[in-house]
């Protein structure tokens, strides 16, 4: 949320700011009904202290003050000045709501994809004698996805995954896990999956992207959109210690979100699913150091693709392509080679204050000093199918085989591990040069 000072003394940056988001917003009612809240409030003041000084007047009685006609008069304008001011604080609480963050200076201007600017690339980019497969048709052939089976259970957009596939979708999780908790200093969480309106407020997705959440209505609940949401408001309404910061969390959650348009064969590329486990990285950092931090979570997640030998590129995102409660975004993409085209599997996002301000998220520079509010930084990613899909279309042979990345080899163990119940046709584990592998053909 932005500061109505900071809308006040800069409306036409705010203006511009949503108009580069296409998030326009009410900036000259803001300001009518911000101006009116001010001079409701001075009269309001002025009118109590006028009640004060008429109540304390020694030449009347008790009696006689209660019923003095300039008192009771006194009393119902105070009564009504209040009840406006309050219908006043409401509304202009509702539009700020519905103010998006501003982009840093640092962000290009642009509204698709085609304007955001690539950082660096890292990783070769595998070469075929044969054509390769895309994800989805190895991966019925493999019996490791089944798509009709998510279907058939929840509708188009959820997916099943059996057998090796979701062995893979667990060594990836617990992978990156250990990576974050042991190689660096995040605390892992597992939080609930089920947030309220305030929680999702305080991040930014309402009341914005309130039809995208799925409701439970019953009980005023909401179906985590990712962890962000409880991991963000784990310190609502606190003051850290600024010695403490800043304070990293890891969660690996399912998430559920209802996205632009479903999925189909026409967008499976795209990977736009309603129901997907991801690892979120979340930080409270100090102001003064959340463009660097930032700098370092986006590392952070280089690292594990790195060592998955996944082929990627990090790209900074144009204005149009910030979400409502960004400031500056990196995303993370990663070669998918049946396509010959990149697919994002992370966001790192700095938030600056705006999320803070929703939250009431303070800290305490030094002691007795006045406390401020903290920067969020988010990395919502690794997105796991869309690594799954990767390491599918990029380790692919020609034989019909995916090597496992070392990496998830302990974690695997046997990449061939399946349920008869569910397998179309039995496989073998075999082990070839040092790798493990899973096929169709069982060689």
């Amino acid at each position: 949320m932005l500061s109505r000072k900071f809308i006040r003394e800069n409306p036409q940056l705010v203006e511009e700011a949503a108009r580069g988001k296409g998030q326009p917003v009410e900036i000259e009612q803001f300001l009518k009904l911000d101006s009116r809240e001010g001079e409701l409030s001075s009269t309001a003041n002025q009118l109590r202290h006028q009640q004060r000084l008429l109540s304390q007047q020694g030449s009347l009685s008790g009696h006689e003050r209660r019923i003095s006609p300039s008192l009771k008069q006194l009393a119902r304008q105070v009564k009504a000045a209040k009840e406006e001011l309050r219908g006043l604080q409401k509304q202009l609480k509702e539009l700020l709501l519905r103010f998006p963050n501003i982009p840093d200076p640092s962000v290009p201007q642009g509204r698709g994809k085609k304007d955001n600017l690539q950082v660096r690339e890292w990783g070769t980019k595998p070469q075929f004698d044969f054509t390769p497969l895309p994800y989805w048709e190895l991966a019925e052939r493999l019996g490791i996805w089944d798509f009709r089976g998510g279907v058939k259970v929840a509708g188009r957009g959820f997916v099943l995954f059996k057998g090796a596939g979701s062995k893979l979708e667990r060594a990836l999780a617990d992978f990156m896990l250990d990576l974050y908790t042991s190689q660096h200093d995040y605390v892992e969480l597992s939080p609930p999956l089920l947030a309220d309106q305030e929680s999702l407020t305080c991040t930014g997705h309402f009341p914005r992207w309130q039809q995208g959440v799925y409701c439970c209505k019953d009980d005023g609940l909401f179906l985590i959109p990712s962890a962000e949401v409880p991991l963000t408001n784990l310190h609502r309404d606190q003051i850290l210690d600024a010695q403490s910061l800043p304070f990293s969390y890891v969660a690996c959650t399912p998430c559920f979100r209802r996205p632009e348009g479903s999925w189909g064969r026409e967008n499976r590329q795209e990977m736009r699913l309603h129901q997907f486990r991801k690892i979120e990285l979340i930080e409270f950092v100090a102001p003064e150091s959340s463009s660097a931090q930032l700098d370092q979570v986006v590392t952070d997640v280089e690292e594990a693709l790195q060592l998955l030998g996944l082929p990627y590129r990090i790209v900074l995102d144009c204005v149009g392509q910030l979400s409502f409660a960004s400031a500056k975004v990196y995303g993370v993409e990663v070669w998918m080679a049946a396509s010959g085209s990149y697919l994002r599997v992370c966001s790192c996002r700095n938030y600056t204050d705006f999320q803070a301000r929703r939250g009431n998220i303070r800290f305490r520079p030094n002691r007795g000093g006045r406390p401020g509010f903290v920067h969020t930084l988010g990395a919502s990613g690794p997105a796991l199918p869309r690594l799954m899909a990767a390491i599918i279309e990029n380790c692919q042979t020609a034989t019909g085989e995916v090597l496992v990345p070392k990496v998830l080899q302990r974690y695997m163990n046997d990449p061939f591990v399946k349920s008869p119940k569910y397998s179309p046709s039995p496989l073998s584990p075999p082990h070839r040069g040092g790798e493990m592998r899973f096929s169709t053909d069982g060689s």
